[in-house]
This record gives C-alpha cells, structure tokens and sequence, in this order.
C-alpha cells in the first residue's frame, strides 16, 4: 500500500488488514466502538449500545469477566441472527489475534461482533457506502501515519512511537496532558484545535500532530494523539 492510497483508501478491508500489525489489541478494540458510536443508525440498537460501553471500560479495566461475558453472548446472538458466514467474515476473524487472558478474549470477540453486525446491519442511515467511508476515516484516526521514514516508507509500530516519544518530554505540558485527559475521559473532541494550540505553546512543531488535531472531522478514543499524550497504548 502506498501513502496516497493510506490517505485517501475507501477499501476497509485493505486499510484494515494493512494496518492490524501497527495496532495494538486496545486500539482494534476502541476501533469497533467508535464506530459503533458514529454510524448512523435508523434506530437505537441497544444491543450494539450496551456491547460498545462494555468493550470501552473493559478495555481501560473498568469491567469484569462476568459483564464482558454476558454483552459478548447477546452480541454473538445479533452478530448470527444479521451476517451470513461470507469469506470477508472468515477473512477477519483470521485477522483479530486474541491475546490469551479471558477478559481480552470476549472483549475481542465482541469488537469483532460489534463491526460485522454494523456492516450487515439494515438502516445505517443514508448512503450503502457512506457508512464504510467513515469507518476508514476512524481507523486513520487511531493508526499514526505509516509512511514517514525515508523515502516514504511504512514504519514499525515500535520505531513510529520512539521517534514520537522523544519529543513527548518537550511539550507535554501540564495544560495539554490536562487538555488531552478531559478530552479522552469526556469523549469531548471538539477540543482537539485547542489541544493543538496547548502543543504548539509548548513548542511542538510535529507537523503530524498539529494537523491531526486540527483537521475537520471525526475522533474517537483510541485517537493517536490523545493516546500518544496520556501514555496509553
């Protein structure tokens, strides 16, 4: 994949696909909710609500097995009752590698429930093909941008967050790792252009950065980012 085709790709799968190496488990998991947040539907589902607030605390600690357990059971139910075992279905279900503690498991299986029954699901609200396009736009949102090594090419996940993290000490100060918690702990993403000012007072010049906040459009938690700024993964 190239950076053009990064940046402006509309093909879920292959964005997803070559992006999965570079995401931790975490924020595959945040991925799905988001964009269950996001998606438009013709009515309130609240299967697909209640799974998502379950996956987001469980994935910050916030949720035990047994209520994990449960929202994964009615998911998998939905998830059954609206897809048909396709070969995109089979393909993603290879991609997700579930880590081996329980709670990661179900919380796993239930993200990947969560993005198979929107996609299937009647009523996402306009467009057939507006709903895969934001969902694009959300993955950008928590992948930090592959291709900027030399020449263009993808960079590891391990050496994309050391070249960042030598200049997190620089500028995290108090008033953007403040701004940056109340924006992830609030979901309050209209914050992100004076998240960017905070930066730039505090002698950020990362381009990446500066842009990412301040660019119309949708965040999600998981943004890279806020993500980068609070230390999580």
């Amino acid at each position: 994949m190239t950076e053009a085709e990064w940046l402006a790709g509309e093909n879920l799968f292959d964005l997803y696909y070559f992006s999965r190496p570079l995401l931790s488990d975490r924020k595959a998991a945040l991925f799905a909710v988001g964009c269950v947040r996001l998606t438009p539907l013709d009515a309130p589902h609240s299967v697909l609500r209640r799974a998502s607030d379950v996956v987001e605390a469980a994935v910050d600690g916030q949720c035990d097995l047994d209520e994990v357990r449960s929202v994964n059971g009615a998911a998998g139910e939905l998830c059954r009752s609206v897809v048909l075992d396709t070969p995109d279905h089979f393909k993603a279900l290879a991609a997700l590698r579930l880590t081996d503690t329980p709670v990661s498991s179900f919380v796993w299986q239930t993200a990947l429930f969560l993005q198979k029954v929107l996609e299937d699901l009647p009523g996402t609200g306009g467009e057939p093909h507006a709903a895969r396009r934001l969902h694009c736009r959300l993955l950008r949102d928590v992948v930090l941008q592959p291709f900027r090594g030399t020449r263009g090419q993808r960079l590891s996940r391990k050496r994309r967050q050391a070249k960042l993290s030598l200049l997190q000490r620089e500028w995290r100060s108090a008033t953007a790792l403040g701004l940056a918690e109340g924006i992830y702990q609030d979901r309050a993403f209209d914050r992100m252009p004076i998240l960017a000012d905070a930066l730039q007072d505090a002698g950020c010049e990362n381009e990446d950065i500066l842009s990412h906040c301040r660019q119309p459009g949708e965040h999600i938690r998981g943004c890279w980012v806020v993500d980068l700024l609070t230390g999580r993964n």
